[in-house]
């Protein structure tokens, strides 16, 4: 009986010691990590050990760049956003090898992708950069989480996609290793490097290019549209992901097909839904006016102007200045100071006298004088340069009475 109380006992404070790293391990979804973190080192192994076959990295770099269209083109712009509507026989295609990609279902993701625009930067954004690049960029799917709070339901209305979401671990192993494994072996005589290469070389050059977008996206770049919010304008991320790396107008304009907005931009993605647009394959492209897109940029010049301007001294603030009468003003100049008044403001010229273009002279004649008459355009208009200098001599403010 004592000794079952000992091990009773025993048992109990081994479990209080292992508590914190049990609710860790139940935090975690870990057959999302094991395969996020394991193919990284498949992929490592295979580049070491897989003789180059040039017809099997051909066949690679078509799986790559299709599996990426399928996610930029229904997955993202047509899925989650609506921002066109693609045809079935093209739909059924990308959506295929979007499958490949092993990037959740096509329901998982778009619910997870709506709920990012929703709340972006903030605690329910899926991937929440504020919670570190590296948690955006992959750490937010090591983690059990609850689904977020987004609506999907025009999306579960389809029987191909709910197809897709019930039996996609089986769909996306089969047509995203199994597949490129047996062609390869069967056209290449490469079944070796069909696994490693086409398939888990593909598959993590996939994930962590997709993954790019929540992390570089949200970090490096511009911000043209809108710089209070995270999402980032960046070139080399545009060209790497199909057009996704335009993510600043992007998230201003969600609903826009076009992730590069500009004709040349670098946008595979827009310009393939726009051809098939132009053959009857694709309907309902979503196009942001040009005068509202405009109005982000311009409203977005006004603001760094704005910033630029506030580093540049430009006078002492109007509201720190002190009240002087006429009659002060006149006895301060009686007693060696040297002012001028334009306007409602009174201003202290005595070190700028000797570098006026006109000379000294002239501003001696009008010292204690209110030359807002002859500097506007009585004498002369004077420049903005010459306004500019004048602002930054003002010493008070004038009362209008005595």
């Amino acid at each position: 009986m004592y000794s079952e109380l000992i091990s009773s006992k025993a048992i109990s404070q081994l479990k209080f010691k292992l508590h914190p790293y049990y609710e860790l391990c139940k935090a975690v979804h870990w057959e999302t990590t094991i395969f996020i973190f394991l193919s990284p080192f498949l992929a490592i192994y295979g580049l070491a050990t897989t003789p180059f076959v040039w017809q099997t990295w051909l066949f690679t770099i078509f799986l790559f760049t299709q599996g990426l269209m399928g996610m930029t083109t229904v997955y993202h712009r047509m899925y989650s956003h609506k921002a066109c509507h693609i045809a079935r026989p093209f739909e059924l295609y990308w959506l295929f090898f979007a499958t490949t990609d092993f990037s959740m279902s096509a329901l998982d993701w778009a619910r997870d992708h709506r709920a990012h625009h929703k709340y972006t930067d903030t605690e329910k954004d899926p991937y929440d950069i504020s919670k570190g690049f590296w948690y955006a960029h992959v750490g937010w799917l090591i983690w059990n989480r609850e689904r977020p709070n987004s609506d999907i339901s025009d999306l579960e209305k389809d029987p191909v996609l709910q197809f897709q979401h019930d039996y996609f671990n089986a769909l996306a192993l089969f047509s995203g290793w199994f597949l490129p494994t047996v062609m390869c072996g069967y056209f290449f005589n490469d079944y070796y490097g069909g696994f490693f290469i086409a398939s888990v070389v593909k598959t993590v050059a996939l994930h962590h290019t997709i993954f790019c977008i929540n992390s570089v996206a949200h970090s490096f770049g511009s911000g043209p549209f809108n710089d209070s919010i995270t999402p980032r304008e960046n070139l080399i991320l545009a060209v790497l992901t199909m057009g996704e790396g335009y993510h600043n107008f992007h998230h201003e304009f969600p609903n826009d097909y076009r992730n590069g907005y500009h004709l040349l931009a670098w946008d595979p993605t827009k310009w393939a839904i726009a051809l098939l647009e132009k053959i009857g394959m694709a309907s309902d492209l979503k196009r942001t006016p040009d005068e509202v897109v405009r109005l982000s940029q311009i409203q977005m010049i006004q603001r760094q102007l704005a910033r630029e301007k506030e580093g540049i001294f430009t006078g002492k603030p109007i509201e720190e200045l002190p009240f002087y009468s006429k009659t002060q003003v006149a006895e301060m100049c009686s007693k060696g100071e040297r002012l001028v008044v334009e306007g409602d403001l009174v201003y202290d010229v005595k070190g700028f006298m000797p570098l006026h273009p006109g000379g000294s002279s002239y501003l001696k004649n009008n010292i204690g004088k209110d030359i807002s008459s002859p500097f506007n355009g009585g004498i002369y208009t004077h420049s903005n340069a010459a306004k500019n200098v004048l602002q930054t001599l003002r010493c008070g403010r004038l009362l209008k009475h005595d």
